[in-house]
Parts: C-alpha cells; structure tokens; sequence
C-alpha cells in the first residue's frame, strides 16, 4: 500500500511540473504574469497535497520564485508571511503550549466529561469542539486521543470505540469554524478579505457569526454517530460520579495550571472585548477604546495581545518547580513553524491573484459558467470544496479557491462574505478520509478505525454539512 502511495504521490507531482510548464509556455508574450501565477500555482499545489518534500519547504518556493517572474516583490512577500495574521497564529500556539506544558487541557476535558456524564461520545465530541476553539485541532486530537483510549479499556462492548473516536475528530473540526484561531482557513480567510475588501468581524464577531453554526454542525454529527450508525455494542457505560472520581484523581489545580488557565481566560476576554460588540438591542464598549487618542491605538489588534499574553508566560515563574518558567526557550520547539510557513505561502498566492490578473480571470469565467440559481450555485461550490479537502490539505485549497471567491464577487455583484464564508467553513467539514484533515488521521492512527468507517460516516455527513453551511450562509448574506 504505501508503495501504490508513493506512486500516486508522484504521480500528483508530475502534473503539477506539467502544469507549471505547460502555461509558461502558453503565456502570451504581451502579459503573461497570470499564466505564470497559475502555472506556479499547479507546481506548488502538487507539492502540497503529495508532500515530496515537507509543507515548510514547499512553502519557501513563492519568496524565490514571485521576484524572478516580476509578480510579487520582497517587500510584499514579507508581508504575506509576517503580518498580524501570522502573529495571531503563534501567541495562540504559544498558549496552547503552556496549558499542554502543565497538563491543564487534561483536566478541563475530565470537567467537562463530568457534566456530560454517561453521554460518553457527547462529552468527548463537546471537550474536543470546545477546546478547538482555541487550541489547534491537530493538538487537541492529541491531547484528546489518550483520554479516549483510557475511557474506551474501561467500558464493556465494541460498538464505543468508532463513535468515540471519530468524535473526538469531528469535535476538532466542527469547533475549529467557531472562533477566527481555531482553524487555519478561519484566519486565511480573514486575511484574505482584508486584502480585497473592508470590514472583517473581529473576534467576537465572528464567534456570534459561527457559534451558532458550529452548534448545530456538532449536534447533527452527534446524532448520526451516536443515535444513527454505531449504536449497537455497547454494554456498559460511566456516569458523572466516574468523571469526578478521575478529576479527584488529579488532585487539586497545581499554582502552574491555574496561572496558564488565568492568563488564557484572560486573553480570551481581550479578544472578545477588544472592539465594540454592536447587537441589536444594547452595545458592549470594547476596552481598546481607552486608548483612544493614544500613539498606537489602531494598530494593536488580536495577533499583539496573543504575543503580550504569550510573553507574559515566558516572564512568570512557576511557583512549583524551582528556575523553571510558565513557558521557556525549550518550549518554542512546539511550535508547528511549517503551518507558519504556508500560511505566509498561501498570503503570497492571495496577493499574486491580485496582482498578476489572474483573480479577474478567474472571476470572469466562474461568472460565466455559474447557474442561474443562486442557492444552487453555493450549494455546488461548498459541497466541491467540501469533497476537494478529503485529498487535499483544507488550509491550502481555502488559500488558493478563497481569492477566486473574491473575484467572483466583484464580477458578479454577490456578497464576497457570503461566498467566501461557505468555502472556510466547508474546507473544515471533510468527514470520509484519514488524509482529509489531521484530525481524521490522528484517530485513524489509533488502530481502532477502518477506512471504511469513515467512508460509511463520511458519505452521510458531508453532504448534510454542506447543505447545512449553504442554508446558513445563504440565509445570512444572501
């Protein structure tokens, strides 16, 4: 099998060489910059999805390759893969890692656990979701796998494990589309906007933008996996009583958890209450407003707070372990810097849409080519996208179809929000293939899973999502 792999592999590769050659060669001689940015863009997407050589490498290739073709220069390469976005990014990593560091994810999935009680795969689907949130959900499918193979040698019966295990995975995807860091695409998107257009939600808006989707996306999974397909098997199960033994088990919050948990709560808050939240009845003052008149006060946004907070950790001791930090040098090691990496690459691609034609381009032919229907129109680019990330990475494919979203706007007079939303959120939803987000593929490696579980599951809920996310976002912006 993994030959035949490496094969496909390969053969992915080679067409994205063929493709980079093929539309150099067809470029006119006139304004080639957009056959060039669409050729490059076919060499760099089979780098990604067939991963020859690692994402971070791959990523590098737009700082070499947009300057000898006149596309991008080094200044606005520098800005893809250093910008506020990118910081966000890293003090949200940074965090995670002091609440990895000291153990406390464990301990609030247990809290949450013990209030779910015998609705065992309601309770690892809420802790994963949850914690995606604000934690990358390739590190909580992480954190959340040993928990789940710990309560799975407790319990009687093997019809618990597929449902626990796929959603612990599901989880991780669904609350990722919930807040602006809880998943790559969420802050593509945003990026992306900004680039195009004005007035992108901030943190809190967004989350009153998707948590209600997240919601409703999380309770539909639950029921087909825990009310549908896998009910047979079981013959036992553990109450709250159990999940409070356990966190009795852990014994009382050390000083270290409490400070990583403080200073995350606290953060947290920065972030929603950063800007002023306008409802419909009442408006929250947002605290950046005591700044205002001050040096500064426009350009300290989410990605600075993150970084502030993140600091902080590295400056405060821990009580508990003499000459250690909440956070130290060792510690940065954490840190996935080839995500970074394709970020900034995917930035790059973003801004070269715009600047060598390429977007309008393709915004024409997209305008051309799309149904009458508009629903059926968003309906059809969401669920492609939501098939497309089942073999691709979902962070890449938002960076490349994302800036195409945008050009379709402009030709088209539709809502750039609305289309662009459907695609960030579908990109997420990708439930039939271990390749198709890391999630999938860290439960997958549990052992316990088939392919065929996750087709069989996969081929009921993508299409619900899909047409979940089309009404939601049809209804919203439409």
């Amino acid at each position: 099998m993994q030959s035949y792999g490496r094969y496909i592999n390969l053969a992915i590769l080679a067409s994205g060489i063929l493709g980079f050659v093929f539309f150099h060669y067809a470029a006119p001689s006139s304004s080639p910059e957009a056959y060039y940015t669409l050729g490059f863009i076919c060499l760099i997407a089979s780098l990604w999805i067939s991963e020859i050589v690692p994402l971070g490498v791959a990523s590098l290739l737009p700082l070499i390759y947009f300057p000898l073709a006149d596309i991008l220069d080094a200044r606005t390469l520098g800005e893809s893969y250093f910008n506020s976005t990118i910081f966000l990014f890293l003090g949200g990593f940074l965090l995670a890692a002091s609440m990895e560091k000291w153990d406390l994810h464990k301990r609030i999935a247990l809290w949450i656990l013990s209030l779910t009680g015998k609705r065992i795969v309601a309770g690892f689907m809420l802790a994963s979701a949850f914690l995606s949130m604000w934690i990358s959900n390739t590190a909580t499918a992480m954190m959340m796998l040993p928990i789940a193979s710990a309560v799975l040698g407790r319990l009687s019966g093997p019809g618990w494990s597929r449902p626990v295990y796929l959603g612990v995975a599901y989880g991780c995807s669904i609350g990722g589309i919930a807040t602006l860091i809880g998943t790559p695409p969420n802050l593509a998107f945003s990026r992306i906007y900004k680039q195009n257009f004005q007035g992108f939600p901030g943190f809190a808006e967004w989350m009153l933008l998707s948590l209600p989707l997240a919601t409703a996306l999380l309770l539909i999974a639950y029921l087909v996996l825990d009310k549908w397909l896998y009910r047979a098997g079981r013959e036992d199960t553990l109450n709250r009583q159990h999940w409070k033994e356990q966190l009795i088990v852990l014994g009382p919050a050390t000083t270290e958890q409490k400070m990583a948990g403080g200073i995350f709560t606290i953060t947290a808050l920065l972030w929603i209450f950063r800007s002023p939240l306008d409802l419909e009845t009442f408006s929250i003052p947002g605290w950046i407003q005591l700044f205002h008149g001050l040096p500064g006060q426009k350009s300290l946004n989410d990605g600075t707070v993150a970084l502030i907070m993140a600091l902080i950790c590295f400056a405060l001791p821990a009580p508990s372990h003499k000459g250690k930090r909440i956070l130290e040098a060792r510690d940065l090691d954490r840190i996935p810097w080839s995500i970074l990496l394709l970020f900034g690459a995917g930035f790059a691609l973003a801004a070269a849409f715009q600047s060598s034609g390429l977007s309008q381009q393709a915004g024409s032919l997209l305008q051309s080519i799309r149904p009458e229907n508009v629903f059926l129109m968003i309906l059809l680019i969401n669920f492609s996208m939501n098939m497309m990330t089942e073999f691709t990475s979902n962070t890449a494919t938002a960076q490349i179809i994302l800036p195409v979203m945008a050009a379709l706007s402009a030709e088209s007079g539709l809502p750039a929000f609305g289309l662009m939303a459907g695609v960030t959120f579908s990109v997420s939803m990708a439930f039939m293939m271990p390749v198709a987000t890391p999630p999938n593929a860290i439960v997958f490696g549990s052992g316990q899973l088939r392919i065929a579980d996750m087709v069989r599951t996969g081929l009921i809920l993508n299409p619900i999502t899909a047409l979940v996310v089309s009404v939601y976002c049809y209804f919203m912006f439409f």
